[in-house]
């Protein structure tokens, strides 16, 4: 993962919650808690809540069984100045990182700030 974190793009939310929930299906059905692809992308998935969590490219989304919730950070701002907001609301440095395309250690400095 780069140590800069990278301008999002713009997302399709009904595209990003998609591939969220098809995603979280097949971690629950293979017993699978957590996936870091190579883009920097992470899924994580808590069967004791029935949570599904992707982050990447600028962009997280949360799928419980009540609700599903998008978080976009808006193309054109600079992802170092969103992250006390994105993590902030209840997300880990892990994927507030991965929302960033960068990596954890960096976020935690950020955060020190």
């Amino acid at each position: 993962m780069s140590q800069l974190p990278v301008q999002p793009q713009p997302v399709n939310r009904d595209v990003a919650v998609a591939q969220a929930q098809n995603l979280g299906a097949g971690m629950k059905q293979q017993g699978i808690k957590a996936i870091e692809f190579e883009n920097g992308t992470r899924a994580e998935y808590d069967s004791k809540t029935d949570t599904t969590i992707v982050a990447g490219n600028g962009t997280i989304v949360k799928d419980t069984p009540l609700t599903t919730t998008v978080t976009t950070i808006k193309p054109g701002v600079d992802p170092v100045d969103a992250t006390k907001e994105v993590y902030g609301s209840g997300n880990k440095q892990v994927i507030t990182a991965a929302a960033q395309n960068t990596s954890q250690p960096v976020i935690s400095g950020q955060l020190s700030k």
